[in-house]
Order: C-alpha cells, then sequence, then structure tokens
C-alpha cells in the first residue's frame, strides 16, 4: 500500500501473516479449508490436499461446564471445559491458518495435522483444541509451528481480532510482540459471517474463498492503515504473570525478522541483553552460535517457501534475508543440493 503507516510491534506481525494469507487463498491449489465437523466420519469426506491428515483422537475426561454471569454486551464465550484432553467449548466460530511448519489441531474425536497455509474452521459448541497447550500430538521432537488466529471480537458486530502463537517442541509462546490486535470494523463482521455460513452450506467452494480472501485483505488493509487497537482482555497467565526470557524472546525476534539483516548485537538490543550473554545462553539453548542458529531458521523458512510457494528463488532468498548468491551456497551446503533441484525433487514425489 502507498500509504502504509508505521506500525506498532503488536500489529506488524499481523500484518505480514495477513499478506501471506492472501496469497495462500489466491492459489487455493496451495492450501486446504478445512471445516472442524463433530466427528471425524463427517470431517473426513471434505475435499482437502493430499497434505492434511486426520486422525482419530477419543475424549478421555469429562465436560466441565463453566457458569459465569454476563451480559448483553459480552456474551460468555467458553462454555465447558475439557481439562485432561486440553479442549473447550466455545460459542463463537473461529479460524486457525498455519503460517509456519505443521500444526495438529484437536476437534471432539479426532485430530487434523495441516501444513504451511492450511486453515481449519472451529464451529460453535464443538470441544476444540484450547489453543494453550501446544499443536503437536506424538513425538514434538524438531517440530514448530506458528499459527494465526482470527475470530470475531466479543461483541460480534464490533470487529475482529488476529494474534499470532508459536510453537517449538513441548513449548507454547504468546506475547503481544509476536503479533495480537483487534480491528473495529462492521463490514469484517459480515465478510467472516457470509464465509462461515457459505461454508457450512457447502454449496460453493469458489465462493468460500472468495468471501474469506475479501475479509483477509480488508482486515490486512485496516492493520496496515493504522486502524488497530491491542487486542481486547489481558494476556494468558503463561505471558503476564510469569518473568521474560530473553532468549526466547530474541529466538522469536529472529523468527519475525527473518527477511531483515541481523546481527548479534542488534538482536542482543531488542531484548536488553549483550551480546556476550545472548550467545552464552543461545548456545546451551540450542547447541548452535548465533550465526549457526540464523542461518537455521533461514533455511528452515526458505525450505517452506520452496514446498509451499511459487516464488523465484530471488523472492525466496529476500524473503530469508539473504542475497541470492549467497542463499545458494548455503542452501547446497546444508542440504546437498541447489534450491531449484530441491523444488523439482519435491514436484517430483508429489
Amino acid at each position: 500500500m502507498s500509504n502504509q503507516t508505521e506500525l506498532p510491534n503488536y500489529a506488524e506481525p499481523i500484518a505480514k501473516a495477513l499478506k501471506n494469507l492472501e496469497f495462500w487463498l489466491s492459489r487455493p491449489d496451495l492450501s486446504s479449508l478445512m471445516i472442524g465437523y463433530s466427528d471425524i466420519e463427517e470431517a473426513r469426506p471434505q475435499t482437502l490436499t493430499s497434505r492434511v491428515e486426520i486422525f482419530p483422537k477419543p475424549r478421555i475426561g469429562k465436560r466441565t461446564a463453566v457458569r459465569k454471569r454476563h451480559t448483553h454486551d459480552q456474551p460468555q464465550l467458553i462454555k465447558a471445559l475439557w481439562p485432561q484432553d486440553n479442549l473447550v467449548e466455545s460459542s463463537q466460530f473461529a479460524v486457525a491458518c498455519v503460517i509456519a511448519g505443521s500444526a495438529d489441531f484437536s476437534i471432539e474425536n479426532y485430530f487434523v495435522r495441516c501444513q504451511t497455509g492450511d486453515m481449519v474452521l472451529f464451529l460453535p459448541n464443538i470441544p476444540r483444541q484450547d489453543g494453550v497447550q501446544v499443536h503437536f500430538e506424538g513425538d514434538t521432537t524438531d517440530r514448530v509451528c506458528e499459527v494465526l488466529w482470527i475470530s470475531p471480537l466479543i461483541r460480534q458486530d464490533f470487529g475482529m481480532r488476529g494474534w499470532i502463537c508459536r510453537c517449538e517442541g513441548d513449548t507454547h509462546f504468546r506475547s503481544m510482540d509476536m503479533g495480537n490486535c483487534s480491528v473495529e470494523n462492521k463490514l469484517l463482521v459480515e465478510l467472516f459471517t457470509g464465509f462461515c455460513r457459505e461454508a457450512l452450506a457447502q454449496r460453493n467452494r469458489r465462493i468460500v474463498y472468495q468471501l474469506l480472501s475479501c475479509m483477509v485483505s480488508l482486515f490486512r488493509d485496516e492493520v496496515e492503515a493504522g486502524n488497530i487497537m491491542q487486542a481486547w482482555g489481558r494476556p494468558r497467565p503463561e505471558t503476564s504473570n510469569t518473568a521474560k526470557d530473553p532468549i526466547s524472546e530474541a529466538m522469536a525476534y529472529v523468527q519475525e525478522h527473518i527477511d531483515r539483516h541481523l546481527t548479534i548485537g542488534h538482536v542482543a538490543a531488542q531484548v536488553l541483553v549483550s551480546p556476550s550473554t545472548l550467545t552464552r545462553h543461545l548456545k546451551k539453548r540450542t547447541n548452535k552460535t548465533f550465526q549457526q542458529y540464523l542461518t537455521e531458521v533461514r533455511l528452515k523458512r526458505a525450505v517452506e517457501l520452496l514446498k509451499d510457494t511459487n516464488y523465484t528463488i530471488k523472492n525466496i532468498a529476500e524473503h530469508v534475508g539473504l542475497k541470492q548468491g549467497q542463499f545458494w551456497v548455503l542452501f547446497k551446503a546444508h542440504y546437498g543440493c541447489s534450491p531449484s533441484d530441491f523444488r523439482s525433487n519435491q514436484e517430483l514425489n508429489r
């Protein structure tokens, strides 16, 4: 946009994620939209890409009703909990979009494994992922994902909210700086409601994608124009009642600004520690130097883009903060083939 304003830290990641989502929606063959029906047998017949997998996962705990007084302006969102299963029953629609890596989402008696670009529409009053636990099932070793969540505000005619969470192994991260903001715009809600209705009616998949694309584009325009506010409510206890971890913040900063020129001095300054402190603790956490970690993050993001987009090699290099020649050398040293050969091999194996 020509008149894009400088965004606060909590809004910039949302704008970037919505931009990526716009691209994936313009190419429906690159992603799937799954509806989280109440039963696995109802969910399986949906038209999805082969990358989306559905697995049974019977509930093991009991439903606990949540009794809370509410008003006309603030209806009760969470109606029940399944503490042993990490499920909630919400009165709202919500969309979860995988913007990096792969993620698992639990729904009723099954879970769905989605890849970058895939989306799940969660329906009201059906047990679903609580959004606090890691979005992985089974072995979590080396698994990483980022998820953009979109839902109406508490007053459903008021506006929309977007926030991002990240999972690394057994750890779930969520903070304002990772992306968390709201937009006051009734048209956004109308588009979102129309999208939800058409998706449930299963009348025309093209119209479903068009409605969702319009909503995402308007959401992005509003965010980039600065018509935003910090998301309603207080941060969850996992981020508000615990001491900040500068190393986790540094790792998140690298992930969010991977397209920029990053130095250890710059990143250390962002999290208010010295370069030597960051070096020492990052080595303990990852067994890698800062440069090794930075290169690994860049190349993993490049692999996702090679698999899931038709960006040119030059554009992918720019997206991960490298010059094309430098990207080629690092990629071949790490994966044993050029980026072009890697993409060709992926296409042959599909």
